[in-house]
């Protein structure tokens, strides 16, 4: 079954301030509570993540901070390893990922003119570079690629000036 606009608001919602909190080394379960307070008034109460779901959230955030951090501390000649991949909210089982391997890889785009970078994920990544220099001239080649679209259409209103992060993800379930 699909869910709902207002459920899946709502999980983003929890989602981005768990890595924000995460980012600013502040606890993400504090600040998972607080951003519950501030869903939109259509989100029903059950769509409110419970105690044990809030935790996996901002455990899973931890994993993501630390995966991004590892891949950004990484020589290039380094070879991509677990600990530079993680799970996201939506990433599907791991047992479907041993069978037909998918990923998501979230890049921190530097755009000229903005003080924060700009992120944008490229799906549909069955087989990862062997390096870790490979996977950062690919995500700034398709870094380049969307900075040439307009902003509505996912581009990045502005000149790309470098890389900020990459972020590996398990990609989402299929189906």
């Amino acid at each position: 079954m699909a869910l709902g606009k207002s459920i899946r608001d709502a999980i983003g919602t929890v989602w981005r301030a768990a890595l924000s909190a995460v980012g600013a080394g502040q606890s993400a379960a504090d600040v998972i509570a607080s951003a519950a307070q501030q869903l939109p008034p259509d989100v029903p109460v059950s769509a409110l993540p419970d105690l044990t779901a809030s935790q996996q959230i901002a455990t899973m955030a931890g994993s993501w901070a630390a995966a991004r951090d590892e891949f950004g501390a990484a020589a290039d000649d380094d070879i991509i390893t677990g600990a530079m991949v993680t799970m996201a909210p939506w990433s599907m089982d791991l047992n479907a990922f041993n069978t037909l391997p998918s990923y998501h890889v979230v890049i921190g785009i530097n755009v000229e003119g903005l003080e924060q970078p700009v992120y944008r994920t490229v799906t549909g990544i069955t087989d990862l570079p062997a390096t870790v220099g490979e996977m950062r001239s690919a995500q700034y080649v398709n870094a380049l690629a969307m900075g040439v679209g307009t902003t509505p259409g996912g581009g990045l209103g502005g000149t790309v000036t470098g890389i900020d992060s990459v972020t590996i993800t398990v990609g989402p379930a299929q189906g």
